[in-house]
Formats: C-alpha cells, structure tokens, sequence
C-alpha cells in the first residue's frame, strides 16, 4: 500500500521555525511492508503548490496528516493552527478524493471527537500513539473495528474503538533521518530543530499540562546507550551540529538523564544540545555535566513565581528550587538559561504579584548576561486538566466554551497587574529595562 504522511503546515512562513518532524518520523520508521513517503510542506517555498506535486507524484492509498500542535500556547504570541490545518486537509482532499485519510498527532488527540465531527473528510482519527495503531489500520482498512486506539465513521455514525496500551517505547526503532521529498539540510540550517526523545510518559501532576493525560504517568524510558547511538548518528551520518531533547522533563530519573551525558562524553560526541529541566531535580554538578556533554542552554519552566502560585499549579516544588538555580547558573561557566513563567494563576493575590516580581528581578540580577530570555504567558486551558476543572468551577469557561479556540485563563482583577505583553519572552535588555520601574515592590 502507497502511504503518505504529511505534517500539518502552520501557515506563518517567516515567522515560525519548523521542527523536523519526528512523530511522523516515527511512525514510518515502524512501518513494514508499505511504500511510504513523508512531506513537510514547513519547509516548502510554496507549500500549497509543492503538497500538490507530492501528492500526484506519490499517487497514494493513504494520506496521513499529523497534527501536533493547536495553537502556539503562548497568550503573547497568540495563533491557531487549525483553520491552517482544514485548509490543507480539504486541499489533500481535492487533489486525491480517492485516497482514504487519517488524521493523528498530539493535537488529534486532544481533541479527537471535536475535529472528526467537524471535518467530514476525515476517515479515521489516531488516537495518541500511533507506531502500532496506524500499521493495524493498514491491514484493516475493511475492518477498523479490530483496531484499538482508533476513531472510524460507519453509515455516518462516529465510533471509538478504545484506549490502547502504550507502547513500548524501548522497542521502538529510532526514526529514520531522510526521506522522500524530506530534505534534513533544511532543518539542520535552524537552530535546535532536530529532536530526540529519551523517554514517554509524565510522572508529574502540573494542573495546566495534558501530557500525563497523553503519554500516561508511567516513564517509559529507551536506554541511556540507544539514544547516544542516535545522537552519533545524526553527527557522523548527517553532520547534525545541534539538536534537542523533547522530553517533557529530560532530567526525571536524574539518574537517566546522567547516564546519557556520561555516556555522551564517554564518547567524546561534540554537539550541542538543550532540553527542558525541573528546578529540584538539577544540582551543580549535574549542571557541569549535562555542560560537558554539549548543553549550553539550560531551560526551565518554573512557572509559579510564587510558593502561592507552584502550590496551585500543582508543580509539586518550592521556590527556594527555583532560586537555586540562579546560583547554579551564576558559578557554572559557559551556560546560558531560560525561564518560564505563568502569570494572572487561580488564587492571585496583591502580595503574590509582589512576590512574582521579586522573583523575576532577583532572577535578572542573579544570572545577568547569562539570561537568554524570560517568557511569560497566561494559562491555556485544556481538557483533562486540573485547570480546565478550575476554570469550569469559576465559569471562566463553560461545557459550551470551544476550547480548539485559544482559550486563556486570565480574569479580573489581577489581568492588568503584570507586565505589558510587548515584553513577554523578552530578551535581557528589555527586561532589565522594564525591571527598574518594579525593583523597590
């Protein structure tokens, strides 16, 4: 059978930087006995034009988009995906009404009953992991009620084949680097665009993420030696300078997360890398060696600028963690950071505004030239989040409220009490340069 995937395009040319796909990328490198191609219409110079020519030229039995993002997520960046990706799914359909079309992904998965019911022209929807759904559908397109973790239409009616176990990550195959009509040149040019994964799964409870909803709350980890293997491999085979670990959080177990840097300086692999780290599970010495082993960007999301705001968000850590690793930054050398915060939080208080900036001040102070940028963002709100409660409880939202629109926590009267939005994710400069108006609160 003819398979193409294709990765939804984002419709912001110029302005956004794709990531190599590696969802798909996946998918296809556990595929067996088809002939399969993946596009990225991201990287194309005309997308619609060059989808087209893919399309004709691959002449496939099946079309799979994925959809991994609904929107950007950020309240300062605010842009929805979405139309972009009925625009292209309508446009895959004109080219090849003959071809059955699957629709998976994580921003599918999200939403999986609202998006078959609103586009018609989906055939069948992949919920969550798809390395050994999407393969069963293949062999069972006259019968997709075989296939669990499946979304199919019968006469007309929509039908839910179940929630599938998820796959054993360790077993899998690492994606393949190149395909038809995939040009890895391209993202090699930007920044941090190639990904590896180390693990699935979230332990944690963080009440805004939907990812323990996702991938589960079980980690399911590959083994530290595997995932150096990749990464020597996109060095020798693809001259692959840089990459990122798309783990939710690379370092839980910190113990996994050491074996892969050690690992990495075992063998000398000189790349450089970021990831995203929790505040209470990095400590100097972790930090010089994930530094030894190429990361020169540390990120991390405390979120909270509070121990008001961390308790509410269930981050489960206390924000002596996150101060912590201000001195870490500081004394570490050759290191840049990141943070991330959360603002306008349910439970906001005059005192915890206050508090909020004298994080951020002391943070700026603290870390100085090392301090890539801060971003702030309100919440979104997803289903099957502890927020999504919290936002039903205080009719912010409603069972009506369509939540594949951005949708942000943000109520009065503390929405105005943070800084202008102008200077979300603001580099150092800009920060320091707002920051003198707040330094005596």
């Amino acid at each position: 059978m003819k398979v193409l995937l294709i990765s939804a395009y984002l419709g912001r040319k110029g302005r956004e930087l794709p990531s190599f796909p590696l969802g798909p990328a996946y998918l296809l490198g556990n595929l067996k006995g088809h002939e399969c191609s993946l596009f990225d219409p991201n990287m194309a110079e005309h997308p619609f034009l060059e989808t087209r020519r893919t399309i004709e030229k691959a002449d496939p039995d099946v079309i799979a988009l994925s959809l991994r993002n609904i929107d950007t997520t950020q309240s300062w960046d605010l842009f929805s995906y979405f139309q972009q990706f009925v625009a292209t799914l309508r446009f895959v359909k004109e080219i090849s009404p003959e071809a059955r079309i699957v629709v998976g992904g994580t921003a599918f998965s999200m939403f999986p009953r609202e998006i078959m019911d609103r586009l018609p022209e989906i055939d069948y929807g992949v919920f969550l992991e798809g390395e050994y759904t999407f393969p069963e559908l293949l062999e069972n397109m006259g019968h997709p009620e075989r296939v669990k973790g499946l979304y199919f239409r019968n006469d007309g009616e929509l039908f839910f084949t179940g929630r599938r176990e998820p796959v054993d990550f360790s077993r899998l195959e690492a994606p393949p680097k190149e395909f038809p009509d995939l040009d890895l040149q391209k993202y090699k040019e930007l920044t941090f665009s190639i990904g590896v994964q180390t693990k699935r799964g979230c332990a944690f409870r963080c009440a805004y993420c939907i990812y323990p909803f996702l991938q589960g709350r079980k980690v399911r980890q590959r083994s530290p030696r595997s995932v150096v293997d990749e990464i020597e491999d996109l060095q020798n085979s693809h001259d692959v300078k840089d990459f990122f670990f798309v783990d939710t959080v690379f370092n839980y177990p910190l113990g996994h997360a050491r074996e892969i840097c050690r690992e990495m300086i075992r063998r000398k692999i000189e790349i450089s890398w970021t990831a995203w780290f929790r505040e209470d599970l990095i400590n100097k010495r972790f930090m010089i060696e994930a530094r030894n082993a190429g990361c020169h960007l540390f990120e991390f999301s405390p979120d909270g600028g509070s121990q008001e705001a961390l308790d509410t968000l269930q981050k489960d850590t206390r924000i002596n963690h996150v101060t912590e690793t201000f001195e870490m930054v500081r004394e570490v050398e050759n290191v840049r950071v990141v943070y991330n915060f959360m603002y306008n939080v349910p439970g906001e208080t005059s005192k915890t505004v206050a508090d909020f900036y004298r994080l951020l001040f002391k943070m700026a102070a603290k870390c100085w030239k090392k301090l890539e940028y801060v971003g702030l963002t309100n919440i979104r709100i997803y289903p099957n989040t502890r927020m999504h409660e919290i936002a039903m409880e205080q009719g912010i939202i409603t069972k009506e409220t369509n939540l594949l629109a951005p949708t942000f926590y943000n109520p009065p009267p503390f929405n105005t009490a943070y800084m202008p939005m102008k200077w979300a994710r603001a580099p150092l400069h800009e920060f320091f340069r707002v920051s003198q108006g707040i330094r005596n609160l």
